[in-house]
């Protein structure tokens, strides 16, 4: 199979402007993975952007003023921009991405941006190693064959169900790694499956990884579907190299051994900084366990005493730091925060912490786990 390429874009400084909300989160965490520096905007600064050596707007939420606002005032910085399928981009753009965004073409478009040499895969013999249980939930029993073939060929332990509410049973039965769920089903369709499997999790911490499976590659497909809580997005026919993208996000890291509440994406980021000096990870669930409690303490005062503007900065904090760690359903939930207490929804915001502090610590005692695991691994027999 293809070996992994080390992200080509790796600490790169780079300015992210999108319009506030889930997918703008999925995008954040996409490229978080990859390694980069980013910075978040609700809009491009018209100003200097100083220490920033690209800049990728979103075109699809922010609207094409704001394109061409930023390519007036920043001639000849790298740009590239997100825009609905089929679009040509204006000139001045050096790369273009349609929405949805893949992870691949991401890293593609930043590459091209530039003018990064992309090298040509390596052929490896060790394959990646992927367990655990999957539900599929799909109604088309011709579907339901060919992805039950598939993931069963890769090693996984797959369930089948026809329907939302067969699907909402067996998440509440079983611990399942990852859920694939098709949007369109009788009874209940995946949209209200998925949310109820989420008023389920309530603050028990675990959260379920769920992707979508749906025919309908289409501008706004993929912001429904995280609105709805899912986790990711994929398209039917499924084709295979797709398909391993979302079980080695979900299910995998290498052979170093996955944890639902980390991405392996960004913990395999991390691995490729740690191989020149083993105790980099050990540095950081360090400094995880100082920095950490103080900064969650400080979010509870603010909450306490009503001071929005504080807290929502402290979630914001918290909430990039959590993803460059790869605790992604943390950080989401961090982010979550943030929005309402920019929104004023102060009731809402400490409903959540309790949840969100539960979290934060599993999501610590993951990494403390998974430093544990390398340690014994690179132990001397």
């Amino acid at each position: 199979m293809k070996e992994a390429q080390g992200p080509l874009v790796a600490g790169k400084p780079g300015l992210f402007a999108a319009a506030p909300g889930p997918v703008r989160d999925c995008h954040v965490a996409a490229l978080a993975s990859l390694g980069l520096s980013i910075h978040v905007r609700d809009e491009v600064p018209l100003g200097h952007l100083e220490g920033i050596d690209g800049v990728l707007v979103d075109v699809v939420s922010l609207g094409e003023a704001s394109l061409t606002e930023a390519l007036r005032h920043h001639q000849g910085m790298p740009m590239v921009a997100m825009l609905p399928s089929g679009q040509r981009p204006p000139e001045g753009v050096q790369a273009l991405l349609g929405r949805p965004v893949r992870l691949s073409s991401l890293q593609d478009a930043l590459a091209r941006a530039w003018k990064i040499d992309q090298p040509h895969a390596v052929v490896s013999g060790t394959p990646t190693q992927r367990k655990g249980r999957i539900l599929v939930a799909e109604d088309n029993p011709v579907n339901q064959k060919v992805i039950s073939k598939v993931l069963e060929r890769m090693g996984l332990r797959v369930d089948l169900v026809a329907n939302g509410q067969e699907a909402v049973e067996a998440a509440a039965r079983l611990p399942y790694d990852l859920v694939l769920m098709d949007c369109q089903m009788p009874e209940m369709d995946g949209f209200e499956a998925t949310a109820a499997i989420r008023r389920k999790e309530g603050s028990k911490g675990r959260r379920l990884p769920i992707v979508a499976l749906t025919a309908h590659a289409m501008q706004g497909e993929m912001e429904r579907c995280l609105q709805a809580g899912m986790d990711d997005y994929t398209t039917k026919p499924l084709k295979l190299a797709e398909l391993e993208r979302v079980l080695d996000r979900f299910l995998c890291a290498g052979t170093s051994g996955a944890h639902p509440l980390l991405d392996p994406s960004v913990l395999a980021q991390l691995d490729r900084i740690v191989r020149p000096q083993g105790n980099f990870l050990a540095e950081l669930v360090e400094l995880f366990r100082r920095d950490f409690p103080p900064r969650m303490e400080a979010l509870e005062r603010a909450l306490a005493e009503g001071r929005h503007r504080e807290g929502a900065s402290l979630a914001h904090g918290l909430k990039g730091a959590l993803g460059t760690l790869g605790a992604l359903p943390a950080a989401e939930l961090a982010g979550q925060m943030e929005q309402m207490l920019q929104d004023g929804r102060w009731d809402q915001a400490r409903q959540l912490s309790p949840q969100f502090h539960e979290a934060v610590t599993r999501a610590w005692s993951a990494l403390e786990e998974r430093l544990s695991r390398k340690n014994e691994s690179s132990a001397p027999a």
